[in-house]
Protein backbone atom coordinates (compact mmCIF):
# COMPACT_ATOMS: atom_id res chain seq x y z
CA UNK A 1 0.00 0.00 0.00
CA UNK A 2 1.19 3.59 -0.96
CA UNK A 3 0.80 6.41 1.45
CA UNK A 4 1.52 9.99 0.49
CA UNK A 5 4.73 11.59 2.89
CA UNK A 6 3.75 15.50 3.36
CA UNK A 7 6.62 18.13 3.70
CA UNK A 8 6.91 21.81 4.72
CA UNK A 9 7.81 24.44 1.63
CA UNK A 10 5.49 24.31 -0.49
CA UNK A 11 5.38 20.77 -1.98
CA UNK A 12 4.10 20.18 -5.32
CA UNK A 13 0.55 18.76 -5.42
CA UNK A 14 -0.18 15.97 -8.68
CA UNK A 15 -3.02 14.78 -9.95
CA UNK A 16 -1.97 11.40 -9.03
CA UNK A 17 -1.77 12.40 -5.33
CA UNK A 18 -5.46 12.94 -5.72
CA UNK A 19 -6.05 9.45 -7.19
CA UNK A 20 -4.07 7.81 -4.66
CA UNK A 21 -6.17 9.15 -1.78
CA UNK A 22 -9.09 7.99 -3.82
CA UNK A 23 -7.94 4.42 -4.93
CA UNK A 24 -6.29 3.47 -1.37
CA UNK A 25 -9.90 4.46 0.53
CA UNK A 26 -11.96 2.24 -1.67
CA UNK A 27 -9.21 -0.35 -1.79
CA UNK A 28 -9.66 -0.70 2.25
CA UNK A 29 -13.49 -0.47 1.92
CA UNK A 30 -13.67 -3.01 -0.67
CA UNK A 31 -11.57 -5.24 1.18
CA UNK A 32 -13.06 -4.96 4.20
CA UNK A 33 -16.86 -5.52 2.91
CA UNK A 34 -15.62 -8.19 1.02
CA UNK A 35 -14.78 -10.25 4.20
CA UNK A 36 -18.65 -9.96 5.09
CA UNK A 37 -20.12 -9.95 1.70
CA UNK A 38 -17.97 -13.14 0.92
CA UNK A 39 -19.32 -13.98 -3.22
CA UNK A 40 -22.36 -11.20 -3.02
CA UNK A 41 -22.07 -8.19 -4.89
CA UNK A 42 -24.18 -6.10 -2.81
CA UNK A 43 -25.93 -5.94 0.80
CA UNK A 44 -28.82 -3.40 2.34
CA UNK A 45 -27.50 -1.59 4.93
CA UNK A 46 -30.60 -2.21 7.03
CA UNK A 47 -33.82 -4.37 6.11
CA UNK A 48 -35.95 -2.92 3.36
CA UNK A 49 -39.72 -4.44 4.41
CA UNK A 50 -42.00 -3.93 0.88
CA UNK A 51 -45.91 -3.46 2.35
CA UNK A 52 -48.64 -4.02 -0.06
CA UNK A 53 -51.33 -1.57 0.59
CA UNK A 54 -53.97 -2.95 -2.02
CA UNK A 55 -54.37 -5.10 -4.93
CA UNK A 56 -55.99 -3.86 -8.12
CA UNK A 57 -58.72 -6.06 -10.03
CA UNK A 58 -59.14 -7.38 -12.56
CA UNK A 59 -54.87 -8.19 -13.11
CA UNK A 60 -54.14 -8.65 -9.47
CA UNK A 61 -51.63 -6.11 -9.92
CA UNK A 62 -50.06 -4.37 -6.24
CA UNK A 63 -49.60 -1.37 -4.71
CA UNK A 64 -46.65 -1.68 -2.36
CA UNK A 65 -44.80 1.17 -0.52
CA UNK A 66 -41.19 0.46 -0.34
CA UNK A 67 -39.04 2.65 2.36
CA UNK A 68 -36.06 4.25 1.72
CA UNK A 69 -32.32 3.12 2.78
CA UNK A 70 -29.04 2.46 1.71
CA UNK A 71 -27.25 -0.26 -0.88
CA UNK A 72 -23.18 -1.19 -0.50
CA UNK A 73 -22.16 -2.21 -3.89
CA UNK A 74 -17.99 -1.78 -5.39
CA UNK A 75 -17.43 0.58 -2.57
CA UNK A 76 -19.92 2.69 -2.40
CA UNK A 77 -22.95 3.66 -0.27
CA UNK A 78 -25.48 4.63 -1.92
CA UNK A 79 -29.02 5.90 -0.51
CA UNK A 80 -32.09 4.77 -2.49
CA UNK A 81 -35.31 7.13 -1.62
CA UNK A 82 -38.65 5.46 -0.73
CA UNK A 83 -41.31 5.24 -3.11
CA UNK A 84 -45.24 3.89 -3.98
CA UNK A 85 -44.91 1.36 -7.14
CA UNK A 86 -47.63 -0.47 -8.56
CA UNK A 87 -45.94 -3.56 -9.35
CA UNK A 88 -47.62 -6.67 -11.65
CA UNK A 89 -48.51 -10.06 -9.63
CA UNK A 90 -45.77 -11.85 -8.85
CA UNK A 91 -43.08 -9.41 -10.61
CA UNK A 92 -40.17 -8.74 -8.99
CA UNK A 93 -38.82 -4.80 -7.95
CA UNK A 94 -35.36 -3.76 -8.46
CA UNK A 95 -32.83 -1.56 -6.87
CA UNK A 96 -31.12 0.21 -10.13
CA UNK A 97 -28.18 2.33 -10.55
CA UNK A 98 -27.26 4.83 -12.93
CA UNK A 99 -23.87 5.92 -13.63
CA UNK A 100 -23.82 10.12 -15.19
CA UNK A 101 -20.50 11.48 -16.15
CA UNK A 102 -20.19 15.13 -14.75
CA UNK A 103 -18.08 18.30 -14.51
CA UNK A 104 -17.30 18.85 -18.11
CA UNK A 105 -13.97 20.81 -17.51
CA UNK A 106 -11.40 22.13 -20.92
CA UNK A 107 -8.36 21.02 -20.21
CA UNK A 108 -4.88 22.98 -21.24
CA UNK A 109 -5.05 21.32 -24.75
CA UNK A 110 -7.90 22.51 -25.29
CA UNK A 111 -9.44 18.85 -25.02
CA UNK A 112 -12.97 18.20 -22.78
CA UNK A 113 -13.37 15.77 -20.17
CA UNK A 114 -15.78 14.87 -17.58
CA UNK A 115 -14.09 14.94 -14.09
CA UNK A 116 -17.04 13.20 -12.30
CA UNK A 117 -19.06 10.21 -11.88
CA UNK A 118 -22.48 10.57 -10.24
CA UNK A 119 -24.12 7.24 -9.03
CA UNK A 120 -27.22 7.20 -7.74
CA UNK A 121 -29.66 4.11 -6.80
CA UNK A 122 -33.56 3.93 -7.48
CA UNK A 123 -35.96 1.14 -6.15
CA UNK A 124 -37.99 0.33 -9.96
CA UNK A 125 -39.89 -1.75 -11.37
CA UNK A 126 -37.86 -2.62 -14.26
CA UNK A 127 -33.83 -2.93 -14.97
CA UNK A 128 -33.83 -2.02 -18.51
CA UNK A 129 -31.39 0.72 -18.70
CA UNK A 130 -29.46 0.31 -15.69
CA UNK A 131 -25.72 0.43 -15.40
CA UNK A 132 -26.75 -2.29 -12.44
CA UNK A 133 -29.36 -3.79 -10.96
CA UNK A 134 -30.25 -5.94 -8.00
CA UNK A 135 -33.65 -7.69 -7.58
CA UNK A 136 -34.33 -6.26 -3.84
CA UNK A 137 -35.73 -10.04 -2.54
CA UNK A 138 -32.69 -11.46 -3.36
CA UNK A 139 -30.66 -8.75 -1.15
CA UNK A 140 -29.37 -10.04 2.01
CA UNK A 141 -28.63 -6.95 4.75
CA UNK A 142 -25.10 -6.59 6.05
CA UNK A 143 -26.49 -7.94 9.75
CA UNK A 144 -27.34 -11.03 7.34
CA UNK A 145 -24.37 -10.97 5.57
CA UNK A 146 -22.23 -10.48 9.16
CA UNK A 147 -24.16 -13.66 10.54
CA UNK A 148 -23.33 -15.99 7.58
CA UNK A 149 -19.60 -14.81 7.41
CA UNK A 150 -19.44 -15.78 11.25
CA UNK A 151 -21.37 -19.18 10.86
CA UNK A 152 -19.05 -19.35 7.80
CA UNK A 153 -15.60 -19.26 9.78
CA UNK A 154 -16.47 -22.05 11.67
CA UNK A 155 -15.16 -25.87 10.98
CA UNK A 156 -16.88 -26.56 7.39
CA UNK A 157 -16.31 -29.95 5.33
CA UNK A 158 -15.78 -29.69 1.81
CA UNK A 159 -17.67 -32.43 -0.36
CA UNK A 160 -16.15 -33.63 -3.24
CA UNK A 161 -17.96 -33.14 -6.60
CA UNK A 162 -17.89 -33.68 -10.11
CA UNK A 163 -18.84 -30.92 -12.23
CA UNK A 164 -20.22 -30.90 -15.12
CA UNK A 165 -21.04 -28.26 -18.03
CA UNK A 166 -17.91 -26.09 -16.85
CA UNK A 167 -19.74 -25.30 -13.31
CA UNK A 168 -16.97 -24.97 -10.48
CA UNK A 169 -16.61 -24.16 -7.14
CA UNK A 170 -17.79 -25.45 -3.26
CA UNK A 171 -20.15 -28.00 -2.01
CA UNK A 172 -19.56 -27.63 1.97
CA UNK A 173 -20.97 -29.22 5.12
CA UNK A 174 -21.61 -28.15 8.70
CA UNK A 175 -23.10 -29.76 11.56
CA UNK A 176 -25.70 -28.21 13.67
CA UNK A 177 -26.68 -30.31 16.05
CA UNK A 178 -29.25 -32.80 14.86
CA UNK A 179 -28.84 -31.18 11.74
CA UNK A 180 -26.36 -30.94 8.82
CA UNK A 181 -26.20 -26.95 7.01
CA UNK A 182 -25.29 -27.43 3.08
CA UNK A 183 -23.89 -24.55 1.28
CA UNK A 184 -23.58 -25.14 -2.63
CA UNK A 185 -21.46 -22.16 -4.74
CA UNK A 186 -21.17 -22.70 -8.15
CA UNK A 187 -20.64 -20.89 -11.42
CA UNK A 188 -20.08 -21.67 -14.83
CA UNK A 189 -18.06 -20.26 -17.94
CA UNK A 190 -20.28 -22.11 -20.68
CA UNK A 191 -23.28 -20.03 -21.81
CA UNK A 192 -25.29 -22.90 -23.09
CA UNK A 193 -25.87 -26.65 -21.75
CA UNK A 194 -23.39 -29.30 -23.12
CA UNK A 195 -25.66 -30.80 -25.38
CA UNK A 196 -23.24 -33.65 -26.10
CA UNK A 197 -23.15 -34.54 -22.14
CA UNK A 198 -25.35 -37.35 -20.27
CA UNK A 199 -28.49 -35.52 -18.75
CA UNK A 200 -27.05 -32.18 -20.48
CA UNK A 201 -29.37 -29.69 -19.50
CA UNK A 202 -29.78 -28.54 -15.83
CA UNK A 203 -26.87 -30.85 -14.88
CA UNK A 204 -24.65 -29.09 -12.37
CA UNK A 205 -22.73 -32.15 -11.22
CA UNK A 206 -22.39 -35.44 -9.25
CA UNK A 207 -21.64 -35.71 -5.61
CA UNK A 208 -18.35 -37.89 -5.26
CA UNK A 209 -19.17 -38.55 -1.73
CA UNK A 210 -20.74 -42.31 -1.16
CA UNK A 211 -21.58 -40.79 3.08
CA UNK A 212 -23.45 -37.96 1.81
CA UNK A 213 -25.00 -39.15 -1.34
CA UNK A 214 -27.05 -41.65 1.05
CA UNK A 215 -27.74 -38.11 2.90
CA UNK A 216 -28.87 -36.38 -0.22
CA UNK A 217 -30.10 -38.81 -2.51
CA UNK A 218 -33.54 -38.47 -3.89
CA UNK A 219 -34.28 -34.86 -2.62
CA UNK A 220 -35.19 -31.26 -3.10
CA UNK A 221 -33.92 -28.34 -1.97
CA UNK A 222 -35.93 -25.11 -1.17
CA UNK A 223 -36.64 -22.61 -4.22
CA UNK A 224 -34.19 -19.71 -4.58
CA UNK A 225 -34.75 -16.48 -7.52
CA UNK A 226 -32.87 -15.48 -10.07
CA UNK A 227 -33.91 -12.76 -12.49
CA UNK A 228 -37.47 -12.90 -11.36
CA UNK A 229 -38.12 -16.96 -12.15
CA UNK A 230 -38.15 -19.57 -9.42
CA UNK A 231 -35.51 -22.58 -9.14
CA UNK A 232 -34.80 -25.21 -7.08
CA UNK A 233 -31.90 -28.51 -7.57
CA UNK A 234 -32.90 -32.02 -7.15
CA UNK A 235 -30.50 -34.61 -5.84
CA UNK A 236 -30.97 -37.75 -8.16
CA UNK A 237 -29.49 -40.99 -7.96
CA UNK A 238 -25.50 -41.83 -7.26
CA UNK A 239 -25.86 -38.07 -6.35
CA UNK A 240 -26.32 -35.85 -9.05
CA UNK A 241 -27.26 -32.61 -8.89
CA UNK A 242 -30.40 -30.94 -11.47
CA UNK A 243 -30.95 -27.42 -11.59
CA UNK A 244 -34.83 -27.34 -12.25
CA UNK A 245 -37.61 -24.67 -12.51
CA UNK A 246 -40.19 -24.58 -10.03
CA UNK A 247 -43.15 -26.36 -11.60
CA UNK A 248 -41.58 -28.59 -14.07
CA UNK A 249 -41.19 -32.05 -14.28
CA UNK A 250 -39.59 -32.86 -17.11
CA UNK A 251 -36.35 -30.26 -18.38
CA UNK A 252 -35.94 -32.43 -21.20
CA UNK A 253 -38.82 -30.95 -23.37
CA UNK A 254 -37.40 -27.77 -26.08
CA UNK A 255 -40.12 -25.08 -24.47
CA UNK A 256 -38.29 -25.37 -21.23
CA UNK A 257 -35.88 -22.95 -21.04
CA UNK A 258 -33.29 -22.82 -18.36
CA UNK A 259 -30.38 -20.36 -18.01
CA UNK A 260 -26.70 -21.16 -17.22
CA UNK A 261 -26.87 -19.79 -13.58
CA UNK A 262 -24.68 -18.76 -10.76
CA UNK A 263 -25.82 -20.60 -7.91
CA UNK A 264 -24.99 -20.05 -4.38
CA UNK A 265 -27.79 -21.61 -2.07
CA UNK A 266 -27.69 -22.88 1.85
CA UNK A 267 -29.76 -25.17 3.18
CA UNK A 268 -30.17 -27.73 5.85
CA UNK A 269 -31.52 -31.13 5.61
CA UNK A 270 -34.32 -30.45 7.57
CA UNK A 271 -35.71 -28.33 5.11
CA UNK A 272 -35.38 -30.88 1.88
CA UNK A 273 -38.33 -32.52 0.68
CA UNK A 274 -38.57 -36.14 -0.72
CA UNK A 275 -38.90 -36.30 -4.55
Amino acid sequence: MNKLIFNEGGQPVYIEDLKLLQDNNTLFTKAMMGVVLQREEACLMQPCEVVTVGINTPDLSANVEVPAGEIYYNGMLLPFEGKKLTIAKGAPLYICFKRTLTDLRTFENGQQHHCQEAWSASVETQNVGADKAFQLNNLKTYLQLMELALLNSSKRESIPCAYANDYSGDFTAKKLGNDIEFSLTVSSTAKDWQKDAPGWKGMIGRIDSSTYVKVLEHKRTPSFGYEGKQYHLEIGTNGVIILYPDGVSNIYQDSVVIPVMPINITFKLSELTAI
